[in-house]
C-alpha cells in the first residue's frame, strides 16, 4: 500500500481558496484526513506548516492544478460564480502553456503537497505523463461536471446514465499514470462495471 493510501480513508475537506477563508487546522480538528486547496502560490506550504505545527502531520495536503476550460461554464452559471473580469482566474493555467501547469505542479510538491488533483481530467493526459516521470506524488485527474455531462448520456426511459465514454477516459488516464480518477460518476461507473 502506498504511503498516501495508508494515511487516508477518503475523508477530504475541499478548500478552494485556502488563504484566510479556509483554516486547515480547523479542518484537521474536524477529523478530515486530507485537505485540498486551490493552486495559489504559498498556500500549500502554509497548509503543510500549519498542520505540522498543530500535530496533524498525518493529514495529507492535495492542492489542485487547473487548466482554464469551458467545461466549467455550466457549473459557474449554476452556482452564480462567473468571474466579472472574464473567464480566466489567476489560479487557472492557460491550456496552451502546459509547461506552466507542470512547473506549478512540481512547485506544489516541493512546497509539501502529498498528492495532486489535476483538472479537468480529459485535458491533463499529456502533463500527467510528464509529471509521472518527475514526481512520486500520487496524481489524481478530476473529471469536472462539464465532463460528466458531455461524456455521459441519460436514458429517458430508464433514468440511467450511460457512462461508457467516461470509463474509456479513466482507462486512458490510468495508462497515462493516474493513481486514480475523481469523478461525479463514480457510483454509476461502479454499477455499469458490475453489470
Amino acid at each position: 500500500m502506498s504511503d498516501w493510501a495508508s494515511r487516508t480513508t477518503g475523508v477530504v475537506a475541499w478548500c478552494l481558496l485556502a488563504k484566510d477563508d479556509c483554516d486547515v487546522r480547523t479542518q484537521a480538528r474536524g477529523e478530515f484526513e486530507q485537505v485540498a486547496d486551490g493552486q495559489l502560490v504559498g498556500t500549500t506550504q502554509g497548509a503543510r506548516t500549519a498542520l505540522n505545527d498543530e500535530g496533524f502531520s498525518s493529514v495529507s495536503v492535495m492542492p489542485h492544478v487547473i487548466f482554464w476550460s469551458s467545461l466549467y461554464e455550466g457549473f459557474r452559471r449554476t452556482m452564480g460564480a462567473t468571474p466579472k473580469a472574464g473567464v480566466d482566474r489567476e489560479f487557472q493555467v492557460n491550456p496552451g502553456k502546459p509547461e506552466q501547469f507542470i512547473d506549478a505542479a512540481l512547485q506544489l510538491v516541493q512546497d509539501g503537497a502529498d498528492m495532486l488533483l489535476l483538472e479537468p481530467a480529459m485535458f491533463t493526459a499529456d502533463v500527467l505523463t510528464h509529471l509521472k516521470q518527475h514526481t512520486r506524488a500520487p496524481l489524481f485527474p478530476f473529471s469536472v461536471s462539464g465532463e460528466y455531462t458531455a461524456l455521459s448520456s441519460l436514458d429517458p426511459k430508464t433514468g440511467k446514465r450511460d457512462v461508457r465514454r467516461l470509463i474509456e477516459l479513466f482507462t486512458m488516464l490510468k495508462r497515462a499514470g493516474a493513481e486514480a480518477s475523481v469523478t461525479y460518476a463514480a457510483l454509476e461507473i461502479a454499477r455499469q462495471l458490475s453489470g
